[in-house]
Order: structure tokens, then sequence, then C-alpha cells
């Protein structure tokens, strides 16, 4: 490494490195739990047709067998989605590593995607467990905590 490197390293925020770092091990781990969820989605697609099955005619359980089955006829979509939205947000982390605006308005991008598509694909969150939850939760931080460094890119 050359002088100017490491000065240059030096020069990084503390703060966006450590966000990005764990970007870049959240956002792995993540595409691994949809690439799992993707493959386990012809088991889940099964439980989902016994559970609305079971449940037609009950009152108050529309929007949940809704949801279900906008799940069963959208979830590889979705779950596709999700994985490209995480590698969205590894390529918007590594531009704001190198002090790249234009990275934040990336991983933006990556990180807002999986809280619509619920929306858009499966009717809301009414198939969410509190994994889902929690990432949704965990985004939202990320995303202000990168607004927090946005002065410091170029």
């Amino acid at each position: 490494m050359t002088q100017e490197n490491l000065n240059e390293i030096k020069k990084k925020p503390v703060f966006l490195k450590i966000l990005c770092i764990l970007t870049f091990i959240g956002a792995p781990l993540l595409i691994i739990k949809y690439i799992f969820s993707y493959i386990d989605l012809v088991d889940k697609i099964a439980q989902l047709n016994a559970f609305s099955a079971g449940f037609e005619g009950v009152s108050g359980m529309e929007n949940i067998i809704e949801g279900s089955n906008a799940l069963i006829k959208n979830g590889p979509v979705y779950l596709i989605l999700l994985i490209v939205a995480s590698v969205i947000c590894l390529v918007g982390a590594i531009l704001m590593l190198k002090l790249k605006k234009v990275g934040y308005y990336i991983y933006l991008i990556g990180e807002i995607a999986p809280i619509i598509l619920p929306f858009i694909l499966i009717k809301g969150f009414q198939t969410f467990g509190v994994f889902d939850y929690l990432i949704i939760g965990s985004s939202i931080l990320f995303i202000v905590l990168y607004s927090l460094n946005f002065k410091r890119l170029s």
C-alpha cells in the first residue's frame, strides 16, 4: 500500500467503517436466509394451502387467508427480489466505504425495497414472523445511522 492509500483509509469515519462492516456481515447472512427460504418454499406452500383451507369461512380470517394466498402466488418472486435487494445493499455499502454519495442512494433502494415489497406482492405483513419485523426494524435503524454519515460522502 502506498502512503496515499493509507491516508485515505485513515480519513474514513470510524462510525461509517463500522456500519459498512456490519452490512458486509448482515447482507450475506440475509442472502443465505433468503436462499434457504426459497428452497423451503415448496413445503411452506403446502402448509399455507392447508392453513388457508382450514380457516375458510371463519370470521375475521379473510385478511390472513388473502395474505397467505398472495404469498403462495408471489413467494418465489418476493424472495428473489429480497436477494437482489441484499446485493444492492452490499454494493451501496462498498461505495459508501469509498466515500461515494451514490452509494447511500443505492443502499437506500436496497433497504426500502424489502419494506415496500410485502405490500405490493403479499398484501402487507399478515404472514410475517418476528424475524421479519426485526429485519425491517434494523433496516430502518441502518438507514438512520447511514444518514448521519451522509455529509461525509462526496
